[in-house]
């Protein structure tokens, strides 16, 4: 007997794939789709700019000129997928009225930088303004924007890797974390100050970096150092220590969305910079 969890992901999937090629007539911007497995840093899509840097020479764990506000949290009472993977997805400058329906099957996180989306499911409606983030509904909902000018949003979520017709966008390796234990999602807005830097940690689980202004080094340890411009999203290894640097003597604003199983910490301070 096909079980209801089977169900729920065949009608997830075929409207994801409905939605995409709505998006796509709306001209919504949804990326480069599977990634490139030899590489964490994706485009979620095409930059402004590319940047081209030298590291930071500073190497002080400190944060300086960093300012952090949670956005929107769940939980979940196991791993969402046996084979989980974090995606982002863009949707840029969509007109007033009605965008298209979605799937409420991704477990995740919206966040809107302009304008306002509104999330209409059976049972709610919900306007989430410039600046603020929300959870995505537990049920098919259609995406609106109730104007009066366009809107541009993101949806950031957990879905399963080895799925067909997944949805276009940026898409991390798949995440070798527990599943049968709860899992904590949440969605950060971090701004740094020209020339400041986050703290340096280690989180417990993946994680993914979406840069909406500015550019930034992201520097993990082993000497890796990612320069990442705007509307470009990068992933984080579980337990492995990162830290971000405003580039360009200019803020930075991005987005940082966590799923961390109940077995590890959320996050562990680092003494030194990575």
């Amino acid at each position: 007997m096909e079980s209801w969890r089977s169900r729920s992901l065949a009608t997830a999937l075929a409207i994801g794939v409905l939605a995409t090629q709505l998006l796509a007539a709306c001209g919504s911007r949804l990326g480069d789709g599977l990634p490139n497995l030899t590489s964490a840093v994706r485009t979620s899509a095409a930059p402004l700019a590319t940047p081209v840097h030298t590291p930071v020479p500073v190497s002080d764990s400190r944060a300086l000129g960093e300012n952090r506000v949670t956005l929107a949290a769940r939980a979940t009472v196991d791993g969402v997928y046996l084979n989980p993977s974090l995606f982002v997805l863009e949707h840029s400058d969509l007109p007033v009225g009605p965008i298209y329906h979605q799937a409420g099957a991704w477990t995740g996180f919206t966040y809107v930088s302009d304008g306002t989306l509104r999330m209409v499911s059976p049972t709610s409606s919900v306007n989430v303004h410039a600046g603020e983030g929300g959870v995505i509904p537990s049920e098919l909902w259609e995406a609106q924007n109730p104007g009066p000018g366009p809107s541009t949003y993101y949806d950031l979520f957990v879905y399963d890797y080895t799925a067909r017709g997944l949805p276009g966008g940026f898409v991390s390796p798949k995440i070798d974390l527990r599943y049968d234990i709860a899992h904590q999602l949440r969605l950060d807005l971090v701004t740094i100050d020209a020339d400041g830097r986050s703290e340096a940690q280690a989180h417990g689980g993946a994680e993914v970096i979406v840069v909406l202004e500015g550019a930034i080094e992201v520097r993990e340890p082993n000497s890796e150092h990612h320069f990442v411009g705007s509307r470009t999203s990068v992933y984080v290894l579980p337990q492995t220590g990162v830290q971000l640097f405003a580039l360009d003597a200019k803020p930075a604003r991005v987005l940082e969305f966590f799923y961390t199983p109940d077995d590890r910490p959320f996050a562990v301070g680092l003494e030194t910079s990575p």
